[in-house]
């Protein structure tokens, strides 16, 4: 009902003081604006009703909350693409931000490590993208690459430390079954996982 609502509240969109009722339901609800109207078969979404709506503030708000560049990132990792990297460096030459958040807390740094694309990876960070900025749940880019397997990507993402000699200081206190091997990540982090469930399961019982 509330997707409903925000659909008819943005058809509306042009009466004063709804730009920010609208952001106010979204926000409170957690709401995907790429989401699609349930009752549709034109496969309108929040977005593109927001962009045929006229309201250039909920437009504007829509762009910071995903970005064209995230949907061209997504693009780039699930589609053939053969111009994908010119496609991301004209949405940035327009001033699309290279380092935006979705409603996540994702980045397009974030969306191409978790497919292990590295051609995408080095061209996002060429043009800025930041390794340093964690999502909603804290999870980095480097963690999206790691958790699906894609060491060669997660390499790239590598964090930098500031004391490099940290482990000498943790290692001596490292519980046995993670220096084996047999500690299960974070939940938030398997979540995100590649691996099957059968491997999740295994770790499960080992704990």
């Amino acid at each position: 009902m509330t997707h409903l609502r925000l659909f008819k509240m943005i058809k509306n969109a042009h009466e004063p003081g709804s730009t920010a009722d609208i952001v106010s339901l979204i926000e409170k609800h957690n709401i995907d604006i790429n989401s699609k109207h349930s009752k549709s078969d034109s496969g309108l979404t929040l977005f593109l009703c927001a962009c045929l709506s006229g309201n250039s503030s909920l437009i504007s708000y829509m762009l910071r909350k995903d970005s064209a560049l995230h949907l061209a990132s997504f693009c780039c990792t699930t589609q053939n693409v053969t111009d994908g990297l010119s496609i991301i460096t004209l949405l940035f030459q327009a001033g699309c931000k290279i380092n935006s958040r979705n409603w996540l807390g994702n980045t397009p740094l974030s969306i191409a490590a978790s497919s292990g694309n590295c051609d995408l990876v080095r061209h996002l960070l060429a043009l800025g993208g930041d390794k340093c900025i964690c999502n909603n749940d804290g999870i980095y880019a480097m963690d999206f690459a790691t958790n699906a397997g894609h060491l060669d990507a997660a390499n790239l993402l590598a964090l930098p430390v500031s004391n490099q000699h940290m482990w000498d200081t943790v290692e001596p206190h490292t519980p046995p079954r993670v220096k084996l091997g047999l500690q299960s990540p974070c939940k938030k982090h398997l979540v995100y996982s590649s691996f099957r469930r059968k491997r999740r399961d295994f770790c499960s019982r080992v704990k």
